[in-house]
């Protein structure tokens, strides 16, 4: 079929060339000479269909053409003209300059390069926003992976291939599967469980692999990769990459939560939470894909958090290894905590073991789409993992988040299961990173204990302040779990309860007419942020001021940071002023700068 089309017209379409084939339809480029227009064609030869699936494969031709039709979003491949000739199922798509995500990923796998964090950022922010828009015209994509994302020459991310559409009034059959390496639990099950969060998911292992190059269940059979989706936990991606920050990581595997409603309510907050824990600059909308690493990026892990990127200052060149890149000088200022061990991670995450008795009976169920996930291809090549250094207290390091696009040296031979550390890191305190401008020199990573000063000396603009009257005198009037207690210097997030809290999802944000001041718990980087332990804190206080004690009702501080202007959101010279708290995208509370403490 592939070539006795070159020349044929099939609508308004004069068929030029073969662009791609994939299952049972081919990809042509098509030019209408009316209109003066390209278009990419698809085409199903009904003649390549099982006997007996014709009707299915007609109809879900048919679902896919009406689903983006209806879909009007720049995110979105849009759709000319529907129809059959001879035999044959057509589709005239918006033709888009730009080669699929799939294909980069596995070009740069060759080269062990990465993609760079804010070109990573920027794909899940317009992949989220094509995603929401769908969800909200009750359509679900069930497809979503990299080669049915196209990236244009300029950075912008669109999602094609709707194929296996779901129109929740309407409804399927049952019998319709995804790509096993990106299929969500719930829809290797049946396509009939799909729900919005499992475009989430599957978003969420796109992500997985352009942060760690691989995907995070990967097996010769796509039954057993299914089977994997339903019961193992995902490999820590930091086990792959020990730079990986744990606020990224903690983004990533709350994307492949095994149950949907435990996983980001929407794209919008899931591509948000992404920003936050890279602390990118807004989108760029001038992120060029093409080229191999020529644009300087932000690193996700050297995170002062100014919080604005209206105003650049200085760029100071560091130099590693044969790359050099390029940081803003409010970068290079950079201590983490130690970051999840796979071990930790496994044992967070590991499935109930009723679980494992509903994973037979989904056997069987996936044994009869066993036609449809033996045409599944293999995921891209993947670099091999690298041992993760023993965890240090306070790190002051210029070494990107992740490689660029460069290639790096010859990899090793991968091992069979990904490493662990090779100590689990302490629950003991540590100081994060201040928004001071840090020096211009670096020290390596060293294993320190914890330190009684704050990472960065005072500018000598702000005076040291008295002692912090976080007395907490009215919290036990509150009955939320949550409470802030919070002066003019200082703030306190206190676990007031009785059991662990999840505090990953809150942020916190006080918009004035001239500028938004916010802060993501996130930027809190401790491995104990998903399970804040009752009765312990974590606190904030201006840059400047040296470490401050906890505060009495406290009985463990887990992590403090100092701030600078910008992410003074419980400051502020209106006395009338509030500040709200968000708790994954959802307001949680509004809190008046005045009053002291707010119960979350």
């Amino acid at each position: 079929m592939s070539e006795s089309l070159i020349g044929k017209k099939l609508g308004d379409y004069v068929i030029q060339e073969i662009l791609g084939r994939g299952g049972m339809a081919h990809v042509y480029r098509g030019y209408d000479p009316n209109l003066q227009r390209f278009a990419a064609v698809k085409v199903i030869d009904s003649q390549m269909l099982s006997k007996g699936h014709e009707e299915e494969y007609r109809a879900r031709f048919r679902r896919e053409a009406r689903a983006i039709a209806r879909l009007a979003h720049p995110n979105i491949v849009g759709v000319y003209q529907f129809g059959e000739f001879d035999g044959l199922y057509y589709m005239a798509m918006e033709f888009i300059e730009g080669r699929d995500l799939g294909i980069i990923l596995k070009d740069l796998a060759q080269k062990s390069g990465r993609l760079e964090p804010r070109q990573i950022v920027r794909i899940i922010h317009d992949i989220a926003g094509a995603l929401d828009y769908a969800h909200a015209a009750n359509v679900i994509h069930r497809d979503v992976k990299p080669s049915n994302i196209m990236v244009t020459p300029d950075g912008r991310a669109v999602l094609t291939d709707f194929g296996l559409a779901l129109d929740v009034p309407e409804g399927t059959g049952g019998n319709t599967f995804g790509s096993a390496h990106y299929i969500a639990p719930e829809q290797a099950i049946s396509s009939r469980n799909a729900v919005s969060q499992s475009d989430i998911y599957s978003l969420g292992v796109v992500l997985y692999q352009m942060v760690t190059g691989r995907v995070p269940f990967d097996d010769t059979s796509a039954m057993s990769v299914a089977l994997k989706h339903l019961s193992d936990p995902p490999p820590p991606p930091s086990s792959f990459d020990p730079r990986l920050p744990v606020s990224v990581e903690m983004v990533i595997l709350r994307a492949l939560e095994k149950e949907p409603s435990k996983r980001f309510k929407n794209g919008e907050i899931m591509a948000r939470a992404l920003e936050e824990a890279m602390n990118t600059a807004p989108i760029d909308t001038d992120v060029d894909l093409a080229a191999s690493g020529s644009r300087p990026s932000r690193s996700a892990a050297l995170d002062t958090g100014t919080g604005s990127s209206s105003k650049r200052s200085t760029r100071e060149m560091v130099s590693i290894g044969a790359q050099t890149i390029q940081f803003a000088d409010d970068d290079v200022n950079e201590a983490r905590r130690s970051i999840l061990t796979a071990q930790e991670a496994l044992r967070r995450s590991r499935r109930p073991p009723l679980l494992i008795a509903g994973v037979v009976a989904a056997a069987v169920l996936l044994l009869i789409a066993g036609v449809v996930l033996s045409r599944l291809a293999s995921p891209p090549p993947s670099d091999p993992p690298t041992t993760s250094p023993s965890p240090a207290a306070v790190v002051e390091n210029a070494t990107p988040a992740f490689p660029t696009l460069q290639p790096t040296a010859e990899p090793t031979e991968a091992p069979t299961e990904p490493p662990t550390s090779t100590s689990a890191p302490s629950d003991t305190p540590t100081p994060l990173p201040s928004d001071t401008p840090p020096a211009t020199e670096t020290t390596a990573p060293t294993e320190v204990p914890p330190p009684t000063a704050a990472p960065t000396d005072p500018p000598t603009v702000e005076p040291t302040p008295g002692p912090v009257s976080l007395s907490g005198g009215s919290i036990l009037n509150l009955d939320t779990a949550l409470v802030l207690v919070y002066d003019e210097d200082a703030l306190v997030l206190f676990n007031r309860s009785d059991q662990p809290v999840d505090v990953t999802g809150l942020v916190f944000e006080q918009r004035t007419a001239t500028a938004t001041l916010s802060f993501a718990a996130t930027t809190w980087q401790t491995r104990l942020l998903s399970r804040l332990p009752a009765g312990d804190c974590l606190m904030l206080w201006r840059n400047g001021i040296r470490e401050l004690p906890a505060p009495p009702y406290c009985q463990e501080r887990q992590a403090w940071f100092a701030v600078g202007t910008p992410r003074r959101f419980w400051l502020s010279s209106d006395s009338s002023a509030t500040f709200d708290v968000y708790r994954f995208g959802e307001k949680a509370a509004t809190c008046p700068v005045n009053r002291g403490d707010c119960g979350i």
